[in-house]
């Protein structure tokens, strides 16, 4: 069967069309990526560090004389007043030195007005009144010395606090320091950390530190700086800080393990971005940004960083799209295919 010459001529035409039309290499794909709008959002530079927390005043009980325990004052965890009675010993054998200790005080001033009378009269030698007087004044030592034992015998709190566990009883001989109980004053607590040395010039007494009990989750605790350590540890290079922190509702203890949180740098205007957008680029900073359907490598400047955001202070303005993720396979002047748009940073 034979075909016409024009029905050849256009087979043949179609043939080399759809080879060329084969041979022809596709256009470049566009890049699928996230991206997010620059937003304004406030930004804090946050100091943090971790630090145990101790009462203001804390002391352990002890006592500097032994005998029997015949009274105790306290409730163990509960309130004491300041001069509260805590441990009272037995003082009987106290009260007896005391009193010899008087009757032997008065004969010996009655010794003395006598020697003096006779010395000043010619009758007595002025040694024998010297060695009255010397007498008198060690009567007199020893009064004062039996007067303190027997004040010794009542242990009052020298502060007012809350009583720890007591670890003797009732009726027990205790020995000098002995341990009796805790004593801590809990309405004010002292924090103790270190900070990396470059951030001293950012520190002074009464900055505003928050902290946070991993014991007291969601609960956050404010207070101040109250003294830095004149000293920098030469092995970490680290500066110990102490700070206060009000404790009126007695939740935070003695020994509890927190994180401390220091401002030193706060902008309330802030052209924010997510810190994974940032593309390093030689010795610049540079982020991605979309113009048209295309990525455009912008160089940027970046001021304070907060909690995975970060403060652009030269590149970008509100309102730019900034890729955010699949950085890695975009190419300057790119084509680009946007996946999901994501709120802006500060949203």
């Amino acid at each position: 069967m034979r075909f016409p010459a024009v029905a050849l001529a256009t087979l043949s035409l179609l043939i080399v069309m759809t080879d060329a039309r084969a041979q022809t290499p596709a256009g470049p794909q566009a890049t699928p990526v996230e991206v997010q709008k620059v937003g304004i959002a406030p930004i804090v530079d946050a100091l943090r560090a971790i630090g145990t927390l101790r009462a203001d005043q804390s002391i352990i009980v002890r006592s500097e004389v032994p005998g029997v325990i015949v009274k105790m004052g306290f409730v163990e965890s509960m309130p004491v007043m300041r001069g509260q009675l805590l441990i009272k010993l037995d003082d009987t054998i106290a009260r007896a030195e005391v009193q010899q200790a008087e009757a032997a005080l008065n004969l010996a001033q009655r010794n003395y007005d006598r020697a003096s009378e006779l010395a000043r009269t010619g009758a007595g030698a002025t040694r024998a009144r010297d060695e009255a007087q010397a007498a008198f004044e060690n009567t007199r030592a020893a009064l004062a010395l039996a007067r303190a034992r027997l004040e010794k015998t009542t242990i009052n709190a020298p502060f007012a606090g809350l009583a720890g566990l007591r670890k003797v009883d009732l009726g027990a001989y205790i020995t000098v320091g002995q341990d009796l109980l805790s004593l801590d004053a809990v309405d004010l607590m002292m924090v103790d950390f270190t900070v990396p040395e470059r951030y001293l010039r950012f520190l002074a007494p009464d900055n505003r530190i928050q902290i946070e009990a991993d014991a007291l989750p969601g609960q956050i605790f404010d207070g101040k700086i109250t003294a830095l350590n004149p000293r920098i540890d030469p092995d970490g290079r680290s500066l110990a800080v102490r700070a206060q922190v009000p404790n009126p509702q007695g939740m935070l203890k003695p020994g509890m393990f927190v994180r401390v949180e220091i401002v030193v740098a706060q902008r309330d205007n802030a052209v924010v971005i997510p810190e994974q957008a940032i593309v390093p680029s030689g010795d610049r900073v540079t982020v991605y940004r979309i113009v048209d359907g295309k990525s455009v490598l912008t160089p940027i400047k970046l001021g304070l960083r907060s909690f995975g955001k970060v403060e652009v202070v030269d590149g970008l303005k509100e309102g730019d799209t900034i890729v955010t993720a699949g950085q890695l396979k975009v190419q300057d002047g790119g084509a680009v295919r946007i996946l999901s748009p994501a709120p802006a940073a500060g949203g």
